[in-house]
């Protein structure tokens, strides 16, 4: 994999090769016979095995700083600074975000979000069968996020809707008769 070259530079990253080797060591001790004991027993000698290093400065690992996150929340408005708020505070992904309904994911005292679903970026559709059961979790608000996310809430019911990129994903309902 070292060696393996495309349009003149590397096919893989020195990263990528340590992944797929990872993967490949996991999928060679997971092989176990009927009494549940590992078919392969391996040492791995990692040295004589020629893995690159990787050095983690080397590794994009794209994060924001507390001045840019800052300037972030203070240049959006309406239902993008919640959107914001609430991936910087819970760490969930942006599809998880806007696929929030509020009567289903988020308890009425806005102390936990529940995430079940996220909407895919391509099509624009809610998807509820997420990669993993670790993405299907229950996230705890610390009390002034709730307290920020309650009073976005309001009143009035507020849902995500999920509609192409450039339209609103976050819009206020009213009760009937009001306008």
């Amino acid at each position: 994999m070292k060696a393996a070259v495309k349009d003149g530079k590397r096919r893989f990253s020195d990263s990528t090769i340590n992944y797929y080797f990872r993967i490949m060591r996991q999928v060679i001790s997971s092989q176990v016979d009927e009494k549940f004991r590992p078919v392969h027993r391996r040492e791995w000698n990692l040295a004589a095995i020629g893995l690159p290093r990787v050095n983690p400065k080397n590794q994009r690992r794209p994060t924001m700083t507390p001045r840019e996150m800052t300037t972030l929340l203070g240049k959006a408005e309406g239902q993008y600074l919640m959107i914001y708020f609430l991936n910087l505070v819970t760490g969930m992904r942006i599809s998880e975000t806007v696929a929030i309904e509020i009567d289903k994911h988020i308890e009425p005292d806005g102390s936990i979000i529940y995430v079940r679903q996220q909407r895919e970026k391509d099509v624009n559709a809610l998807k509820t069968d997420l990669k993993t059961e670790a993405g299907l979790r229950d996230i705890d608000l610390h009390p002034d996020a709730a307290r920020i996310l309650r009073n976005f809430i309001g009143a009035g019911r507020l849902a995500f809707y999920f509609r192409p990129p450039k339209e609103r994903c976050l819009i206020r309902e009213t009760s009937p008769g009001t306008a």
